[in-house]
């Protein structure tokens, strides 16, 4: 009987064998994944490359002095009365807007006095309206510092 234990145990070994193998494979597979991950999450590339693409949110507000001023209607005296919010992202960002509010305010009334009762009054242009001014005000910084802007108010006479 001595050789079939033998024979069993030879048939047994090379089993054990092939199985450690194949979890040391699965085992060496798992972390080159979970390596990849996560070298991809910290360096943004990768599987997680739109997230470093993300555009910066206005989480801070200056609001800017009341505008009264007439619009480019020919034959028609009309006037607008505006309040306009300025969204921006840091809170360092503040004293920039603050330095700079006169040439903001400049640039938002040249550029609302060329408008035409008809180029503003449709709530369809209205985001048009604040591309352009968005446009106009960074072009005063040596980066896009305004990110959003909010109509507070908005009457037409």
């Amino acid at each position: 009987m001595r050789l079939a234990d033998k024979a069993n145990d030879q048939m047994v070994e090379p089993k054990k064998k092939s199985i450690g193998k194949i979890v040391a494979a699965a085992l060496v597979l798992a972390l080159a994944v979970v390596a990849f991950f996560a070298y991809s999450y910290m360096t943004k590339s990768f599987v997680f490359k739109g997230e470093a693409n993300e555009e910066p949110v206005a989480t801070q507000v200056y609001t800017l002095d009341e505008f009264v001023l007439n619009l480019k209607d020919p034959g028609s005296n009309r006037y607008l009365k505006t309040r306009i919010a300025l969204g921006y992202e840091s809170k360092k960002d503040a004293e920039t807007l603050a330095e700079k509010q006169l040439q903001i305010r400049d640039v938002i009334i040249q550029t609302l006095r060329s408008k035409t009762t008809d180029n503003i009054m449709a709530v369809e242009k209205t985001d048009d309206l604040k591309k352009e001014l968005i446009e106009d005000v960074n072009e005063i910084f040596d980066h896009d510092l305004v990110l959003d802007i909010y109509i507070v108010d908005f009457l037409i006479q």
